[in-house]
């Protein structure tokens, strides 16, 4: 059975009597004449019309009925009295002198008051004029009567009187209709001292009754719910809102399986949206439903069109009734951190079995940082809090055994040979002091001591109730092991009823990071971090581990959003994905000390990807000046693009990594339309890497994918592409890009095969080492491979290699295209190669090789065995480059 002082059900407030009064004529239906008479006042004669009597004004146990068409409004300049209301759209004001609307039934019956439309009562917030005073329990209810989608409301700015303790006039507040409705009641005065309880009733699946305390910029206040004694109580479907509450919060006892809403009130758009909510001193919170003893009352200060931050009062109470088999509890949905404090306060209906545990809160993710920190709990129980801020939280009870208790907490801190295990001692009983072990194994030994593979005493007694710690090692990697705690004293060992397992870190299953904030260290604890698999550790820092970086949402149009992450010591990732972003940065400093950022997947044959699927702008890694980044990579690198616009992967600190005998070669590709573009920029001039480029993607699109070396204000350093030996190969028009200093050429000393374009900002020079090999292969799907050099002016060294294959016929020969200034001499040593299966080319036979635009002159030095290199004019400042078969060189000796 419930206990006695929980209030009676609801439906008993209905009929709670009111002292008798005393007896009158018979009740009239006084209908309002729709404001044809002269006067609006409610005194005047001939506004209303009645039915048996003579008399003008409703009195006790009349019914006023006020229907009409738009708003009338009812001037008040005498005191009133009606037992019932009926009303359309109608304004109770006062005429200018204080007065009072009296509800009245004259035999202490309750009082109906029926809306079929927004009613005011006072026509300011805080009326001081108009009184709205009850006789008798009453009840407000709104209809939908067009079958319609409607809110209707009640304002009730005058201020509200009538009741006692010994016959409070309890108000209930209902709808009824068909259709999603709600019903909305506005309680905006502080003077409000009426007694009785507020009760909350919603009729139908698809809607709602709603009190708002407080009224657009005025603050609730807790007298605006009127004696403190009052109860409200909240039915399931229904809600009290609190807007923009005052310092000293909500006050009053609630009870029942509804929700308690912090609001900030808009007009414009929703009187419900979430807001900041206190539970204030002397607040009690009680959850119950008339349907059973229990309930889940709902406290909520963040919905999908608002949020704000709930605190509660040390002196704020939530109370349960706890049984073995059911009990209350509480849903929270909040932001920006929760303290959960006040007292916890139980009703033991039955006897509750030792080891019994039930869920008292539920937090809802996206609520921040939880802290469980109440003012005061019942004695024989533990409680605990569980969760995180992806998944939610939860905070559970148990009955504990008699005499000295603990339970376990999470451990933390594993790795694979050692985790961190943490007792919470409730109770010393009854020596004050005990001594605490630690229990772990791979199986579950129960309250059996032998029954344990391990046990580690800690080391000193403990003498205060609280958090105690200890290592623990020698694990095996990738185990599950079990952990329980017990105290030991005069009266003997009493195990924790709880057991916890972790299992040890194997460094071949990795990890999948979520970044959740912005701009702090990378070692900070959670909230940065969400783990989507079941690890302990904080941070990513295991080959092999994944960061997931959602940055900006997932429209195209939220704008510029940024993360920064801050490395204060070496770490180890397998891959990035940053996703979304439209005019977003990534940034990965180290702005404090010597770091390396490692990109390794723990597998040798894999390769570390580096992702952007949506309109990301930026990814830096290092800065110009003032940094101890480094990069390493551990395998092949993978970067990749996916979405439109422009995507700058700008790498400041320097990359190592790789090796002759198991390079890390890096693939740079997008994928997409020509709004699509990729642009990696190599800035520093000690890499050091040893991998091959591939630069472009392995499909024809139309998407733009670049290598920048270096930028326009720190030229290129051929050491910006790591190893000397390190080529480069451009596919579908992919781009090689220069940057010269001022007066001097860049430098290019790579081999640069496959189809696109090496271009530089001024002079670039072709330097020993340097080799160019067009090649169709890594083009369009069809026609020939061009190769373009672009630089004003460009030099060939004698050494330069040039590899043309010329096998095809003339239209889909490989060709290289240069664009240059001034007077330029095409040097170098060709290897022009055919079919390996064919005879020899004829003598005299002709191949396109390239072409020569926009020098002034153009001359060949160039050699190739068996062939002439010729530059045919073919326009102004335009040259085709053309390959003649000549005989081989015959030596004859004679003697």
């Amino acid at each position: 059975m419930k206990h006695s002082s929980r209030l009676s059900v609801w439906t008993s407030a209905l009929v709670v009597l009111c002292l008798p009064a005393i007896a009158l004529a018979d009740p009239d239906t006084l209908l309002w004449n729709n404001g044809t008479a002269a006067s609006d006042s409610w005194h005047a004669v001939g506004i209303w019309t009645p039915t048996d009597s003579a008399r003008t004004l409703p009195i006790a146990g009349d019914t006023a009925r006020i229907a009409g068409e738009g708003t009338s409004t009812v001037a008040i300049s005498q005191n009133a009295t009606a037992g019932h209301l009926s009303l359309g759209r109608v304004d109770f004001v006062s005429a200018g002198t204080p007065a009072t609307i009296a509800v009245d039934t004259g035999d202490g019956s309750a009082s109906a008051i029926n809306l079929y439309s927004n009613v005011l009562f006072g026509a300011a917030v805080g009326e001081s004029d108009l009184v709205l005073s009850f006789a008798n329990s009453s009840t407000f209810r709104t209809y939908n009567v067009f079958n319609k989608t409607t809110s209707m409301i009640a304002y009730f700015h005058a201020k509200i009187s009538g009741g006692t303790a010994e016959a409070p006039c309890n108000l209930t507040f209902t709808k009824s209709g068909t259709g999603w409705t709600q019903a909305g009641y506005f309680f905006s005065n502080a003077a409000n001292d009426f007694r009785g309880d507020l009760i909350l009733i919603n009729n139908g699946s698809s809607s709602s009754t709603r009190i708002m305390v407080g009224f657009g910029t005025a603050a609730a206040t807790d007298s605006m719910l009127g004696h403190p004694d009052n109860v409200v109580r909240i039915g399931s479907g229904c809600a009290l809102c609190w807007n923009k509450g005052d310092a000293a919060g909500f006050r009053h006892r609630a009870t029942g399986n509804g929700t308690l809403q912090g609001c900030n009130f808009n007009s414009q758009y929703t009187w419900y949206q979430g807001g900041y909510l206190t539970l204030g001193d002397g607040c009690v919170l009680d959850p119950s439903t008339d349907s059973s003893i229990y309930g889940t009352m709902s406290v909520v200060t963040k919905n999908d069109q608002g949020s704000g931050t709930l605190t509660i009062d040390p002196n704020a109470t939530f109370y349960f009734d706890v049984s073995n088999a059911k009990a209350d509890a509480f849903k929270i949905t909040t932001v920006n951190g929760l303290t959960l404090g006040g007292k916890i306060a139980f009703n033991e209906q039955e006897t509750i079995n030792v080891g019994a545990t039930w869920t008292l809160f539920t937090i809802a993710a996206g609520a921040g940082s939880v802290t469980w920190a109440p003012s005061s709990v019942p004695e024989g129980y533990s409680f605990k809090l569980d969760g995180n801020n992806t998944d939610g939280w939860t905070v559970t009870a148990t009955k504990l055994k008699a005499g000295a208790s603990v339970q376990n907490l999470a451990v933390d801190a594993i790795s694979e040979t050692s985790a961190t295990v943490h007792a919470d001692v409730l109770s010393l009983t009854p020596d004050g002091s005990v001594t605490l072990r630690a229990y772990y194994g791979t199986t579950d030994g129960g309250e059996n001591p032998s029954a344990w593979d391990h046990v580690e005493v800690y080391p000193d007694a403990v003498s205060a109730i609280g958090v105690y710690s200890r290592q623990i090692s020698g694990l095996t990697l990738g185990e599950t092991y079990y952990v329980r705690h017990s105290v030991a004293n005069s009266a003997g060992e009493n195990f924790s009823l709880d057991v916890v397992s972790f299992t040890t870190l194997a460094t071949s299953t990795p990890d999948v990071f979520t970044w959740r904030s912005t701009n702090d260290v990378w070692s900070a604890p959670d909230p940065m971090w969400t783990t989507e698999t079941p690890r302990a550790r904080k941070v990513p820092g295991y080959p092999g581990d994944k960061i997931f970086i959602p940055v900006g949402g997932t429209a195209w149009n939220v704008y510029g959003v940024s993360r920064t992450i801050n490395l204060d010591g070496d770490r180890s990732v397998g891959n990035i994905e940053i996703q979304h972003g439209s005019g977003s940065t990534v940034t990965f400093l180290a702005p404090s000390v010597p770091s390396t950022l490692t990109l390794a997947t723990g597998f040798a044959t894999t390769t570390n990807q580096i992702l952007s699927t949506g309109q990301l702008n930026g990814l830096t890694f290092g800065a110009a000046a003032n940094d101890y980044l480094s990069l390493a990579l551990a395998q092949p690198l993978h970067i990749d693009r996916t979405s439109a616009y422009n995507y700058n992967i700008n790498v400041y600190c320097p990359v190592s990594g790789g090796t002759e005998a198991a390079p890390a070669p890096i693939l740079v590709e997008s994928h997409g339309d020509q709004y699509c573009h990729l642009y990696l920029n190599l800035m520093n001039p000690l890499n050091s890497f040893t991998g091959n480029f591939t630069v472009g993607s392995a499909t024809d699109n139309q998407s733009t994918t670049e290598v920048r070396v270096g930028s326009s204000s720190a030229p290129s350093q051929d050491s910006m592409l790591g190893a000397a030996a390190n080529t480069v190969t451009l596919r579908n028009n992919a781009t090689l890009r220069y940057y010269a200093a001022s007066g001097q050429p860049a430098v290019c000393t790579r081999s640069v095969s496959g189809a696109g374009t090496v271009i530089c900002s001024g002079a670039l020079a072709l330097g020993p080492g340097a080799a160019i090999a067009p090649s169709h292969k890594l083009g369009p799907a069809s026609g020939f491979g061009m190769l373009s050099l672009s630089a004003s002016p460009l030099s060939v060294d004698p050494a330069v290699s040039f590899a043309i294959d010329v096998s095809a016929e003339e239209d889909a020969a490989d060709r290289v295209a240069i664009t240059t200034t001034g007077a330029f001499t095409l040097a170098g040593i060709f290897t022009l190669e055919g079919p390996a299966d064919a005879d020899p080319f004829a003598v005299g036979t002709r191949r396109t090789i390239g072409s020569v635009t926009g020098a002034s002159s153009c001359a060949v030095a160039a050699k190739a065995a068996g062939w002439k290199i010729l530059a045919e004019e073919s326009g102004e400042s335009a040259w085709t480059l053309v390959a003649e078969k000549v005989p081989d060189f015959l030596l004859i000796l004679i003697r």
